[in-house]
């Protein structure tokens, strides 16, 4: 292993983007416990049960 990537400038830029990431994660994890415990709305139940029939081709 090589450690010339520890020192690239590229490396704010990644940490930029892995907080990011991170919040990203947390968030989507805090949408779906609201989920869980209202219920999803009715826009995104008609979508999650079209989705696949559109994805797969069926009618």
């Amino acid at each position: 292993m090589n450690t010339d990537l520890a020192t690239t400038p590229h490396q704010p830029y990644m940490f930029i983007y892995d907080t990011m990431m991170i919040v990203l994660v947390f968030w989507l994890g805090k949408q779906y416990a609201s989920w869980r415990e209202h219920g999803m709305r009715l826009g995104w139940i008609i979508w999650y049960n079209a989705a696949p029939k559109l994805a797969l081709g069926c009618t």
